[in-house]
């Protein structure tokens, strides 16, 4: 147990590395743009996956394709997620740990992607059924028309 916390500690261990801030010269307009940028981005990329949860715990009825909307809110959080140690490794070089989020991230975004991409013949036939069923031909299949 000693040995795997050793290795633990020598792969993720911030000693030999130095914060990011010493590359940007800790330009306090630099490090503010980096800061502002990075936290504004983590918050929204935060709240998406919050409102998809919202909207699915909301739908309790089964929905089609949930599982496309999971991996979005995963995906996004994960985003989020990577701008957040981004802001953190101004004064901290948990290098390792971005890097591992970055391919967490790249893992989920990728086969977000692949699985979604045979969907799109399914999904344009049920949009067009959608279309043909609604009695404004088509028009607003959302039903956002504005009343």
């Amino acid at each position: 147990m000693q040995e795997l916390a050793a290795s633990l500690v020598s792969v993720f261990g911030t000693a030999k590395f130095m914060p990011h801030g010493y590359c940007l010269y800790w330009q306090p307009e630099l490090l503010y743009m980096h800061m502002i940028a990075d936290l504004t981005i983590a918050l929204a990329y935060f709240s998406i996956p919050i409102t998809i949860v919202v909207l699915l715990r909301q739908r309790r009825q089964v929905l089609p394709y949930r599982w496309v909307f999971v991996s979005f809110a995963v995906f996004i959080f994960l985003c989020g997620a990577s701008h957040l140690v981004e802001l953190v490794t101004l004064w901290y070089p948990v290098y390792y740990f971005e890097a591992l989020i970055k391919v967490a991230t790249a893992t989920v975004s990728l086969a977000t992607a692949l699985l979604l991409f045979p969907l799109i013949r399914e999904l344009l036939d049920r949009f067009q059924k959608t279309d043909s069923a609604d009695p404004a031909g088509g028009k607003d299949p959302l039903g956002w028309r504005e009343t």
